[in-house]
């Protein structure tokens, strides 16, 4: 990669610009783009948080594939759980059912995800912003 002295100056800019926005109390995250500059989302513009630890899904397809998994999952744990009372044998125990309630959590919670992405890639699509990397330069302090 060929060091661009006018990126640095572009990277400043933004980086005050940021720092004007959460001055006047704005919730922004300073992130790059994948078109690798520098760019102060506001949270909605920057949709699900790109780092932690384990995976990371970055792309609506992503969150729609993985709610759609866990939805598959659910559904199947409820067939394959509701059939054992159908069957002659003795009832299975009711306490079954709270792995399923925990799955639906995690439906709930990952489709949350994806109607927050969704709403930001539509966001970022009006405004021009590219879609944000998973190289989170600075999200701010906790009190703003």
């Amino acid at each position: 990669m060929v060091y661009d002295a006018e990126r640095d100056k572009r990277d400043l800019a933004t980086r005050d610009f940021h720092e004007e926005r959460k001055a006047a109390g704005e919730k922004r995250v300073l992130s790059r783009g994948n078109d690798a500059e520098l760019y102060s989302y506001t949270r909605e513009e920057y949709g699900v948080l790109r780092a932690g630890p384990g995976p990371v899904i970055t792309t609506l397809w992503g969150h729609m594939v993985f709610v759609g998994l866990i939805f598959l999952g659910l559904i199947g744990f409820i067939w394959g759980y509701a059939s054992l009372y159908f069957r002659p044998i003795p009832t299975p125990p009711w306490g079954g059912w709270f792995f399923g309630v925990a799955i639906l959590a995690l439906l709930v919670y990952f489709a949350r995800n994806l109607r927050t992405e969704w709403r930001a890639r539509k966001l970022r699509k009006e405004r021009g912003l590219p879609t944000p990397t998973d190289s989170t330069v600075w999200i701010g302090s906790s009190n703003n």
